[in-house]
């Protein structure tokens, strides 16, 4: 798909997102063809391109997408909560509602039971009492344009090796960061 193709399907939403001036949309009506309606366009073009771009090198193997999920089911490894920290979370629940069986026909689907904790996932500042009053700190509340950053990688899979029960520390990170340098602001840590 050309810039063209992703400016026309997203016209209506990218406009309010890339304009930056606090235009509306009747204002833009009015003037179809004036020197803001002309900026956001072109700005809108920009971003197109590089979302094409952006694509083009996924698709082309230049930028690698790593999938570090882990599958949801009765299996999944739990985190195990340390002695005196609270409680540990129940396992994976999986129910079959239908599995193209007379309850489903053609479909399968299921009922998914889950701690919030369990598997791949991402912790918001509300998950530690020091975040607890931070705006926008909870997963309903958090933007989703804070889901793509910069990341660091702190590999310290040797020692989950040698020892399963491994917790990463601030002592960690510090060491991390001394011979790395520091982790940049808005950052995800893996």
């Amino acid at each position: 798909m050309g810039s063209s193709g992703i400016l026309e399907h997203s016209w209506d939403i990218t406009i309010f997102d890339v304009s930056n001036s606090g235009a509306s949309i009747h204002a833009l009506a009015k003037d179809f063809d004036g020197p803001l309606a002309k900026e956001i366009r072109k700005k809108m073009e920009k971003i197109a391109e590089i979302l094409s771009e952006f694509y083009e090198a996924i698709l082309s193997g230049k930028i690698q997408v790593i999938d570090l999920s882990h599958p949801l089911g009765p299996k999944t490894p739990m985190i195990k909560v340390p002695e005196g920290h609270g409680k540990n979370p129940p396992p994976v629940g999986l129910e079959y509602i239908s599995n193209y069986d007379d309850d489903g026909g053609i479909s399968r689907w299921s009922v998914l039971t889950t701690a919030e904790h369990a598997g791949t996932h991402f912790d918001t500042p509300s998950h530690w009492v020091t975040g607890r009053e931070f705006e926008d700190g909870t997963t309903e509340t958090i933007g989703v344009e804070r889901f793509i950053a910069p990341a660091c990688v702190l590999d310290y899979s040797d020692q989950v090796e040698n020892d399963p029960d491994f917790i990463l520390t601030a002592n960690h990170i510090i060491e991390w960061e001394a011979k790395h340098g520091l982790i940049p602001a808005g950052s995800w840590v893996l």
